[in-house]
């Protein structure tokens, strides 16, 4: 990601204002220059493991993020995951530098969770717009209830 993009936000810059993912969102986190990705060639194998080499101009120290979808068309994916570690092995190296990420070492998730030596993808949360309206209701019936029961006590 730049150095100025805050992972965290991912759902909700690239979404509605409920957070609620669009269907362009990794072209358009790529198209904007918020997500870099390091090239095309990475490749999954039959049971999950990945390689991928690439470049990139981020400055020496930037956190690297595994993003993972269950398509080779991001935009139609529908189950993610995005991870990063605090192992050295997940930062920019020095000019001319490479690292090896492991998913094992993943430990720091924005969507998406371990499991066993890997990483779990998992479907954006996608509220529905009736959760918030009972929500709403529940918070309404919950403040006249307390107003009533001050007004017995008094």
């Amino acid at each position: 990601f730049a150095p100025s993009f805050h992972p965290d936000n991912y759902e909700c810059v690239y979404g509605d204002s409920a957070c609620n993912m669009f269907s362009t969102q990794y072209s358009h986190a790529v198209a904007d220059g918020s997500f870099l990705p390091i090239g095309a060639g990475t490749l999954t194998n039959g049971s999950g493991g990945f390689s991928g080499t690439g470049m990139t101009g981020a400055p020496v120290g930037t956190p690297i993020y595994l993003f993972l979808f269950n398509s080779p068309n991001p935009d139609a994916a529908n189950l993610f995951a995005l991870a990063t570690s605090s192992d050295a092995s997940y930062k920019v190296p020095v000019d001319g530098g490479s690292t090896t990420l492991s998913a094992s070492q993943a430990n720091s998730f924005v969507f998406g969770f371990p499991t066993g030596n890997g990483i779990r993808l998992n479907f954006f949360p996608i509220p529905e717009p009736s959760t918030f309206s009972l929500a709403a209701l529940s918070l309404g019936i919950m403040y006249g209830m307390q107003r009533r029961m001050k007004r017995a006590a008094t």
